[in-house]
Formats: structure tokens, sequence, C-alpha cells
């Protein structure tokens, strides 16, 4: 046991050490260091939420965003079937669809984003009359 705590405190020690030095080398700014600052930007991708509420009865809310280069983008809504019930054309930015339960029965249905006729991402909503 005694041996092990040894072993341990070691490591420790051996641990800091390192890190001071690494803390040194980038205060100093040397350009020897294996040391990068790495500055990521907002990647603007194509995003579809899962709608909300969900379940729903009556009505759920649906957002995405579409980056401001992208052309020819759509809604599509599946019954469980796969048959398209509805097709929404989509403008680039955020957005929010409405979905009203009125004209669906209880059920699964799918939506998908589609941008240039390929489906980009798919969710499952439910209604629950």
């Amino acid at each position: 046991m005694k041996e092990e705590k040894e072993e341990v405190l070691s490591r420790l020690e051996q641990l800091e050490s390192k890190v001071s030095q690494l803390l040194t080398l980038r205060q100093e700014g040397a350009e020897t260091a294996n040391y990068q600052e790495v500055h990521l930007n907002e990647v603007q991708r194509i995003v579809l939420n899962q709608n909300t509420p969900n379940p729903f009865r009556e009505r759920t809310s649906i957002t995405y965003f579409l980056p401001e280069v992208t052309e020819n983008a759509m809604l599509f809504i599946f019954n469980v079937d796969g048959k398209i019930l509805k097709k929404v054309d989509l403008q680039p930015g955020e957005g929010i669809l409405e979905v009203y339960a009125s004209n669906l029965s209880s059920g699964i249905y799918t939506y998908s984003i589609s941008v240039d006729g390929k489906i980009i991402d798919t969710k499952r909503m439910m209604v629950s009359k």
C-alpha cells in the first residue's frame, strides 16, 4: 500500500512539472512549443428540430435553420405509409412551421427537410386525439 501511494505521488509530481512547463512556454509565447491556438468559426449547417409539443392534439411547431446560401429547400410531411401529405417551400434563415392536427388522424407521422432534392434530416411526430 505504501509503495502504491509513493508511485501515485511520483506520477502526480511528474504531471505537475509537465503542466508547469507548458504554462511557462505558453506565457513566453515560445514558437518551438507544440502549442497552437485554434479559433473555430461558427459553422452554419442545416438544422431540423424536433416538433414541440410531441405528441400533440391540436397544434405543434417545427423549427428549422437553413444557411443563407441554401436553395431549393422543402419540408415534407409523410403518413406512416410514406405518402406525402404536405410539402412546404422553405426560405433561408430560421423558420417555424405550425402543424395543425385538424386534418390528421391519431398516429405517427414523419417530416423531412430536403435541399436540392436530397433528404437531409427526418423526425417523427405523433398526433394523439
